[in-house]
Formats: structure tokens, sequence, C-alpha cells
């Protein structure tokens, strides 16, 4: 075992290799002995990269051998007069205020940038990006590495690149997907009056860290097709390490930029990258910004009826720290839980997918499989942490149905499930509490929107819980969409409460058909009108720039930070009669960073 990072890059591009996400809580020899890894990349005193031999897909018990939280999750992108909406142009152009970024960084982890758009230029004709740190192995050893990844490239290496006939000879870095590129025109591009556009801090500056695709073997286990974009919770975690190190190294404020999002975990702020998160997010200096995610209209969560527990706010959730009573909203709090047998519209062709169904403690819960023709296969003992795989002789199909009693992140009971080659049909998920628990009940959650489209589907589907991670995490500023144009919410946008009932999510921006930079071309910029929480979440880092220019690079402020800001802006947020705040939908409001500064002022 060796925790070089030179070394450690031999395994990074690796088939034969998987890198973990292991949450070690500073036992560093008791984890390597654990999970005896060929190579270690310490993250902080709480979290470590293990690569250790790929994990025979075939045989998916292997997969957690480490913990169900040591399993990569995969995130997938969340898209696809908005700048004027929020109030960025009257905080622009303000006497007292006149804020447009200056000396703040805007970082994202994303799909990368197209560096040569005069977009991201200066008034003097300077490339505004700082830094590019691309993950790719295509880029490796072209530039000084970064934890055994890619290649980093400078402001210097980016201008030379700018003003030479071959740039990509210079600095190798592109943005193949468009989505990196768009995001960061949002929320820091310069304005073009020509073509009626400007992003929201059009003077900060930007560093892009460019994910790499994740492994071939997460999209085999998780059954994403080659062609979706991917990436592997390993490798964003490792982008917001890099970040969060130049914001020191620069000593810069900086607003971290997230526009992806997955529907694997508790949708209760404890995954990896999420708790990852809040523990930066009190820095000085530092605000995350999330999306909500695009999971509304999916038809990929479901919230069983038969339970105890109200699906809007949750049967004695959490609120904020605050926890609810909401036992008069149940007309029997005390009745037993009994069964629910859930539906699944599968259609045909389908390779494969995953589900993960959460109970919530103390209660304990069974399931079983009932295929299309009536074929049924019982899951694991619900007291034993073990996963058995049932087939299903008359469909061809199989499904492995691993059981997690104590979830470490949680406390909760997880069900994972792996639908393997399963047949056109309804399949049937009859789940039961095996004892009279006061709080049981379940969620269900099928992959994002991106990863399975209407492949698999629930006919009786929940709107909401539908805040896709990390934006269920404490740590960040979690956004929806709604369309500025009418005011109503974006058809997609994930509504909340989380699981356990915290308010998710925290505030709303334009996110319809908003006009943004995708790409650069020998006839100019070519601008495309993009939908989804990702365009809110980019608006919104823009306007949490402006927000760490007024407060630490002008001195109003000097200890703002992720939670100063978001309690600004709920603050300042518009809200109307017609709705109860905080809303699942809403959050607390529409943002409005004008409003915030009158209310500062008062």
């Amino acid at each position: 075992m060796d925790s070089n990072n030179t070394i450690c890059s031999s395994y990074i591009y690796s088939d034969s290799h998987l890198a973990l996400l292991i949450k070690y809580d500073n036992d560093l020899n008791g984890v390597i002995k654990f999970v005896n890894p060929e190579c270690v990349d310490v993250i902080n005193s709480r979290f470590l990269v293990a690569y250790r031999k790929a994990f025979d897909v075939d045989k998916p018990e292997e997969f957690f051998q480490f913990g169900y939280g040591g399993i990569p999750k995969i995130y997938g992108l969340m898209d696809m007069s908005a700048v004027e909406d929020i109030g960025a142009y009257a905080v622009r152009n303000l006497p007292g205020l006149n804020l447009t970024g200056d000396n703040v960084v805007i970082g994202f982890v994303d799909t990368g940038i197209d560096y040569r758009s005069p977009v991201f230029l200066d008034r003097q004709g300077r490339s505004r990006i700082r830094y590019i740190w691309d993950q790719g192995e295509e880029v490796y050893g072209k530039g000084p590495t970064v934890f055994g990844y890619g290649a980093e490239f400078t402001g210097e290496d980016i201008n030379r690149a700018i003003a030479s006939d071959n740039p990509y000879e210079i600095v190798p870095s592109r943005d193949l997907v468009g989505h990196g590129t768009y995001m960061a025109s949002l929320a820091a591009g310069l304005e073009n009056l020509e073509d009626n556009f400007s992003g929201v801090a059009p003077e900060s500056e930007i560093i892009m860290v460019k994910l790499k695709s994740a492994p071939k073997i997460l999209q085999d286990f998780y059954y994403i097709d080659e062609d979706k974009p991917c990436y592997s919770e390993v490798d964003i975690v490792q982008g917001i390490r890099y970040l969060v190190q130049k914001a020191v190294q620069l000593s810069k404020p900086m607003v971290i930029c997230l526009g992806m999002g997955t529907n694997q975990g508790g949708h209760d702020g404890n995954s990896n990258l999420e708790l990852y998160m809040e523990a930066l997010s009190g820095l000085r200096g530092i605000c995350f910004v999330a999306p909500a995610g695009n999971e509304l209209g999916g038809r990929h969560h479901y919230s069983g009826t038969a339970i105890l527990y109200n699906t809007h706010r949750g049967f004695g959730g959490e609120r904020d720290g605050v926890v609810e009573d909401t036992s008069s909203k149940n007309e029997n709090p005390t009745s037993s839980f009994g069964s629910e047998t859930v539906e699944i519209n599968v259609e045909e062709n389908v390779l494969g997918f995953t589900m993960e169904i959460w109970g919530n403690a103390p209660g304990l819960l069974k399931l079983s499989v009932i295929s299309p023709t009536g074929e049924r296969q019982d899951g694991p003992p619900p007291n034993e942490s073990t996963g058995i795989i049932g087939d299903f002789v008359f469909e061809g199909s199989s499904v492995f149905m691993k059981n997690v009693v104590v979830e470490s992140e949680t406390g909760d009971q997880l069900l994972f499930l792996r639908f393997d080659k399963p047949a056109q049909g309804i399949w049937r998920i009859e789940v039961s509490e095996t004892v009279n628990q006061l709080g049981g009940g379940f969620n269900m959650w099928l992959p994002i929107e991106d990863f399975i489209g209407d492949k698999a589907t629930f006919i009786m589907a929940n709107p909401f819980v539908t805040v896709s991670s990390p934006g269920n995490g404490r740590g960040c500023i979690t956004v929806a969409a709604y369309n500025d144009t009418n005011g109503a919410i974006y058809a997609r946008s994930g509504r909340g409460f989380t699981r356990k009932g915290r308010v998710k999510p925290d505030i709303t921006a334009p996110g319809v058909l908003v006009k943004g930079v995708f790409a650069t071309s020998s006839e100019g910029v070519l601008y495309s009108e993009r939908s989804g929480s990702s365009v809110a979440t980019s608006l919104t880092a823009g306007a949490a720039a402006l927000m760490l220019e007024w407060g630490i690079v002008r001195g109003n402020n000097p200890a703002m930070n992720t939670e100063n800001i978001k309690q600004l802006f709920i603050r300042g947020a518009r809200r109307t009669k017609e709705n109860f705040y905080p809303s699942e939908i809403w959050g607390w409001g529409i943002l409005d960073i004008l409003q915030t500064f009158q209310n500062i002022r008062q």
C-alpha cells in the first residue's frame, strides 16, 4: 500500500481498479487494515480515497463489503432577462453598491469550459479563468497533475493558448458537452450589449474542474448507458478539495457551484459528498450552491401511503433542527403498518436498473419481488445485513436484493435492488413491516431522469421528497427553478423536503429557457436557451459572488460563509400571499439580491 499521489495515479485510470470514498474518521491504520487498498489518498481527517482491485459486477455483493457509503455514487447533469429578475443589474449599477464579483472566484466542478470564449475575458482582453484542472486521462502528462489526475493549466497558459493559432496544443482541455461553459457564462459571463447577454458577476474570476467520466465498472454496476455524462462521487470530492485549496492559495473568497445530482442515497443530507461539503461550508469565504434537481416529472420516487409518515413534512421529522409533531395529521398514529405493494412499469429491452428503499428507524422492513408473470422471490431476512439473488425463470431476469439493517450514516434500514434484464411489464414490490413501530414507513427512488428516463417508472409516483443530492445537504444553498416570464415553477424542479423533513430547497431562481453561452466557433459565440435547476444554480452562484464581494472583499462582513449568505438570501426572498413558506416547491421564496441589500440597509 502506498499513499503517494504519483503512484496512485497509475490506478486512477485503470479498468482493473476502483476508487472508493471512505469515511475513516482519523483511524487510518484501522481502515487500511480493513480495506487493504493498493494505494491511499488522504483528503482530510475524515475522508480518504482508497484504490483497490475492482469488484466483479456479476457479484454485486462485493460492492457492499466496505459499507454502502463506500460505493461511489454516480451523478448526472441537472439540465437541460433572468439576471434582471434576481436584482443583479440593480446592485451592479447602484452607486453605493456597484457589485460585479471583483476579487471573488467562482469555482465549478463540471464538464469543462471553452476558454476561448470572449465572455470569459476581462475588459483588457485577458482571460479571467485562473485555472483549469482537467481530470481526464487524455491530458495526463501535458501539465502538472493534481492528486495524480490529469493536468492543471494556469491563466498564463490559457492566455498563451488564446493568442495562438493552435490553442489546443497549449491547453488541450475542451468542453465537449457544453454544460460547464454554459454554467460559467451565466454566473460570470462578461456583459455583451450587442447580444443582450450578461452573467451575474461579470468581473469575477473562474476556476474550472473538468470531471473525468465515471469508471466503466460503476457505469456497468448502475446500468448507465455509455453515452450518458456521468461522474463519480470520488472525483467530485477531489474537485471540491482542489477548489478550496486554490481559494486558500489565492486568498480570495470563492463560490463553489455544482450543477449535478443523483437519486442515490438517503435524501437526508448524509451522503459522503454532502457531509464533506458540510464540513467545509463553515469556512470563511466559502459558499456552496447546488441544484434541487429535475426529478418532479420523472416518476422516480415513491412514498409509502399506508405508513405513519406525512409525505410533505415527515412524521416526527426534523426541520432545520426542530422536531415537528405531526401526529395530529394521522388519523390513527398507533395503527400497525401492514403491507403495501408498489408497482413499477418497465419498458421493453431494458438492460437493467437499480433502486433504493429507505426505511425510517425504528421500523424494520421486509420485501418480496413479484415479476410480471406472477413469479415471486422473497428478499433477505429483515434483521440480517445480507444479500441474495432472486432468479425469475420465466422472464429470464434476476434481482439482487441487499439488506443493510443499520446504514452507517443514517441509522436507517436500506434495501438496495439491482434488476438485471428485467422483463417488460409491471413489476411489484411488496413491502411490509415486521413489527408495529411508531414512525415506520419507507421511500423508494429509481435513478435520475437522465440515466433511466421512462424505462422504469412508479405507477403511483410521489412528487415530493424529490430534491436530488447533494441538494439535500446542510452545507449548501439548494436552488429550485421557475419561469421568470410567467411566474410559474419549472415543471420538473425537484420538490422537498428531505426524507427527515428538513427544509429544502432553500431558494428559487430563474431556470426556464435562460440564454447562455455553450461554445465558441469561428463564427463567434454560440448561445443556447436551457432549462433546469442547474441553470437556476448558476445564477444563484453569481449572486453569491456579489455577496462575497460586498461582505469579504469590501469588509462589510468578514466572516461571511455559506450559511450567512443562505440566510441573507432567505430574508430578501420575494414571497407571495398565495404560498405557504417554507414551501416544498419554492423553499423560502424567489431570489432577489436587491431586496437582500435593502433588508441589510434597514
